[in-house]
């Protein structure tokens, strides 16, 4: 029997990391109803960075009442995803980092509300299955 690689999602990953280092809503899409602070993490694309490791891009998304909380608020989300290499969240360890883009004021267009967005890439080795 053939034996493949599957690899974690890296955007509910780091949902749960930041959902339990954060004490504000961290989701996977914008809230129809949008509490005055949350953050937002997409996958963004990404690939194999070697036979056995996949780098998933994460857009990061944090919002807030005003640009200087909005700020605040990334410069957390940026040191804390900095910080996650080494981390395990439900078995699955993040390997490493690589921060593809700084957090840059962005806002929301639809809401009118602060924005700053950023993106890294996740790393994590594959779990090896016979089964898919």
């Amino acid at each position: 029997m053939a034996e493949y690689l599957t690899f974690p999602n890296p955007a509910i990953w780091l949902i749960r990391y930041l959902d339990a280092a954060l004490d504000i809503p961290v989701v996977g899409e914008v809230p129809s109803t949008r509490p005055a602070s949350f953050v937002v993490v997409e996958n963004g694309g990404g690939g194999l960075v070697t036979k056995v490791t996949d780098g998933g891009q994460l857009l990061v998304g944090s919002w807030d009442a005003t640009n200087p909380k909005a700020e605040r608020l990334a410069a957390k989300v940026r040191a804390l995803v900095n910080a996650a290499p080494g981390v395990a969240v439900q078995g699955e360890t993040c390997k490493a980092v690589t921060e593809s883009g700084r957090p840059v004021y962005i806002p929301d267009p639809d809401a009118r509300v602060p924005r700053y967005r950023q993106t890294f890439v996740l790393h994590f080795r594959g779990i090896a299955s016979d089964t898919i």
